[in-house]
């Protein structure tokens, strides 16, 4: 604490005592004016003297203070951000906020993995500020939430006429009977899936808590149930659409945006509706369920007999094993959404699904001559871990390393798939029945592994 005469009207500002008495950036001090003065006199105003007294707080680590235990770095990112309403990157792993390069009150800066390591003070920051963002943390981000159902629309490649009930986290329900289907049996088919998560007062997290949760679970799914989950992404995309197709010769087509609704459609609801003539989901033994292919005229959504037991493990998994999950389930659902477009991409994307399971290696070696890392390659690593988590599969070795050398020629450029290297054809070609073999044993192989790896992963 230090005491001082006042020289001039006004409070010093926090940074400028920093600089005077070499606090540390990262500290903070506080300025309180203290007036004194003997008693009044008739008639005149006391003499008044005034002290500042300084108090260094241990602002030292605001990492500590504002990135607390609990605290989600996006969320804390957003309350900064409305706080202050604007905010700049200067470099790659630094963020200012306000939006100045030099003259900020709060700085973020980042490791090359994106995690926040560091909030240093700028100029700009008062005690003030940093009060009222500290209480927002403690309101808009820590404090428990009333928890709230949201509802998100996902599509399914067959229909969804059943429901499921996992414990009190989710329910996936038909879409009601107005909601707009497809006409044929394989197509992307509406069904709604309602969920459990934790509201806060500030309406831009509690609308990013329901979006991060809905995508989460959409992408558990995806690597868990057959065939797919699919959504219609948050960025507007738009898309030349043939509107009048039983008009043949008389074509019209339309530059539209992409879009699903349906009438009273709502993002939340107040509890877990209570379906009305839906059976439940038909469950299928495990083993059947992840080694069958094909699709026949009659198929719907099923579910795996153990779906409790693999969700369980899914929302068990820590935080890092998490990401690395739905990392994976990420280029699985990337590959089936790019099929269309070019199978060599979907291929490479299937392949990175395995890859993002895959721990680094730990203690290498590498040659005292060399320099070069001694050990199991990249393709044998694969292989290892392929041959680890791929039973059920129904794949020999052969045909799990032919799949990983297939990748390494389309990931470093120096081959493409049949189809995305010739006009399209409906003829059956030695080569095109190869390529198809090859993207169903890929699709076949990651849904085993990503399975298996959730149900012995610690």
């Amino acid at each position: 604490m230090f005491l001082l005469p006042q020289a001039s009207r006004g409070d010093p500002t926090a940074h400028l005592w920093h600089r005077l008495f070499g606090v540390p950036g990262g500290s903070g001090v506080r300025v309180w004016q203290i007036p004194a003065g003997g008693r009044r006199r008739s008639g005149r105003r006391p003499p008044r003297a005034h002290v500042l007294m300084l108090t260094c707080e241990e602002m030292t680590n605001l990492l500590e203070r504002l990135f607390r235990p609990g605290v989600d770095q996006t969320e804390l990112e957003l309350v900064v951000q409305s706080h202050y309403n604007s905010s700049r990157s200067a470099t790659p792993d630094e963020v200012t906020y306000p939006n100045n390069e030099t003259d900020y009150a709060l700085k973020f800066s980042y490791d090359d993995d994106g995690e926040l390591v560091g909030i240093t003070e700028g100029p700009k920051l008062n005690v003030g500020d940093l009060d009222v963002i500290t209480d927002r943390v403690t309101r808009e981000l820590l404090a428990r939430g009333e928890a709230h159902i949201g509802c998100e629309v996902l599509f399914s490649r067959v229909p969804v006429a059943g429901v499921v009930r996992y414990r009190d986290i989710l329910q996936i329900v038909p879409a009601p009977a107005d909601a707009p289907r497809p006409s044929q049996s394989y197509g992307d088919h509406p069904f709604v899936l309602e969920f459990r998560f934790s509201s806060s007062p500030n309406s831009i997290v509690h609308r990013f808590r329901r979006q991060f949760r809905a995508r989460e679970l959409e992408l558990a799914l995806f690597a868990l149930l057959e065939f797919g989950l699919s959504s219609i992404s948050t960025p507007v995309k738009h898309h030349w659409v043939l509107t009048n197709p039983e008009e043949l010769g008389n074509w019209q087509t339309k530059y539209l945006q992409e879009m699903y609704t349906w009438s009273g459609l709502r993002g939340e609801i107040d509890t877990f509706t209570t379906p009305a003539g839906h059976p439940e989901l038909l469950r299928v033994s495990p083993t059947v369920y992840y080694s069958r292919g094909g699709i026949g005229p009659d198929r719907q959504l099923e579910i795996p007999e153990n779906i409790e037991e693999l969700l369980d493990r899914f929302f068990a998994l820590p935080r890092r094993a998490r990401d690395r999950f739905l990392r994976a389930s990420f280029w699985f659902q990337h590959a089936r959404a790019i099929y269309l477009d070019s199978r060599s991409a979907a291929f490479t994307a299937a392949i990175s699904a395995i890859e993002a399971l895959i721990p680094p290696p730990k203690d290498i070696e590498h040659c005292k001559e060399c320099g070069r890392s001694v050990g199991a390659g990249p393709t044998q690593q694969f292989a290892d871990f392929v041959d680890r988590f791929a039973s059920g599969s129904g794949l020999s070795m052969a045909e799990r390393k032919r799949i990983y050398a297939i990748r390494s020629k389309l990931s470093h450029g120096g081959s493409l798939l049949h189809s995305d290297r010739s006009a399209w054809s409906s003829a059956m070609t030695q080569a095109s029945i190869q390529e198809r073999d090859d993207i169903d044993t890929a699709w076949r192989l990651v849904r085993a592994i990503l399975v298996n790896w959730i149900s012995v992963a610690e």
